[in-house]
């Protein structure tokens, strides 16, 4: 018990830290390059350059949040994982109620995951989220339309492409190999219309209130 209420107030101070302030969110959503100095190649990057880097290669991402800001954040949601009692979906969604959002948190806590501490594990989560099916039966893959939430593809979800108008505003999806959230096969992060194509055996990862379309 004393672990948990630990834990517990160990993510209610990162949520306070992390809406401290009036200024809008760092992290936004562009179709502009990166303005950042470019960082030192892989090998000699240290965890933190990397966690950085990991950070701005999000395609649609940009920040004007310093290095060590981000370096910061990321640390806590490190120290949050150590104790190994929320899955990535909780955790992206607490730390998601401050000013960053929900889909910036998930990019930092998957960045911070694969280059501050990988060696912690997230709780396994049960796939699958806000699924509405045009064509298929109840129990089989979603094949109409999805809304945010974390799938298996082929088991909650339909292969082949997705695309959404960008009706929610921000649109995040992410492919993943499993679902870590370690693994990031593609991902993107924008407004305006978007669409990925998954293949079986993935897990797709959609947040940002959007509605997404099986193509074909």
């Amino acid at each position: 018990m004393a672990g948990a209420v630990v834990v517990v107030a160990a993510v209610a101070a990162l949520v306070v830290a992390l809406t401290a302030g009036g200024d809008p969110a760092p992290v936004t959503s562009t179709s502009s390059p990166n303005s950042t100095a470019n960082p030192p190649p892989a090998l000699q990057r240290t965890p933190e350059q990397a966690y950085v880097a990991d950070i701005l290669d999000t395609p649609g991402l940009t920040s004007t949040m310093s290095d060590v800001e981000m370096t910061t954040i990321g640390r806590g949601a490190c120290e949050v994982m150590a104790y190994q009692q929320y899955t990535r979906r909780d955790l992206v969604a607490q730390l998601g109620q401050s000013r960053l959002g929900p889909q910036v948190m998930g990019i930092i806590v998957d960045a911070a995951h694969r280059n501050l501490c990988p060696q912690y594990t997230f709780p396994s989560t049960t796939t699958g989220g806000s699924a509405t099916s045009s064509g298929a039966s109840s129990t089989g893959p979603a094949s109409g339309t999805v809304s945010d939430g974390t799938y298996l593809v082929g088991e909650d979800l339909e292969a082949g492409t997705w695309k959404t108008s960008g009706d929610g505003g921000s649109c995040y999806w992410a492919r993943l190999s499993d679902d870590s959230g370690s693994d990031i096969i593609a991902n993107n992060y924008g407004s305006g219309p978007s669409r990925f194509t998954t293949k079986m055996g993935e897990v797709v990862e959609l947040s940002g209130g959007c509605t997404w379309s099986k193509q074909g």
